[in-house]
């Protein structure tokens, strides 16, 4: 038999396998020091769908700044060209 606990345990992991990130809109601030949005990014890399790193530190000076964006790149960087 379940316990109360157990059933709150398995509910929750039941809905954190159904949780999705949020979307990222074109307009989200990916480096808030230079203004870098989502749109930037995928406008710069529309042709090969691929983000490089070193490119947007040259071209947008992202990162260059405080850095958070770059340590934040596991939260942003694959999500930039879902469809």
């Amino acid at each position: 038999m379940e316990s109360d606990w157990d059933k709150e345990l398995r509910e929750a992991n039941e809905a954190l396998l159904k949780w999705d990130r949020p979307a990222l809109t074109p307009d989200t601030l990916i480096c808030e020091c230079y203004c870098v949005s989502v749109l930037d990014i995928q406008q710069a890399f529309a042709k090969t769908r691929t983000v490089n790193l070193e490119k947007l530190q040259q071209d947008f000076k992202l990162g260059t700044g405080c850095g958070q964006c770059l340590k934040d790149k596991s939260n942003w960087m694959n999500l930039i060209f879902c469809d």
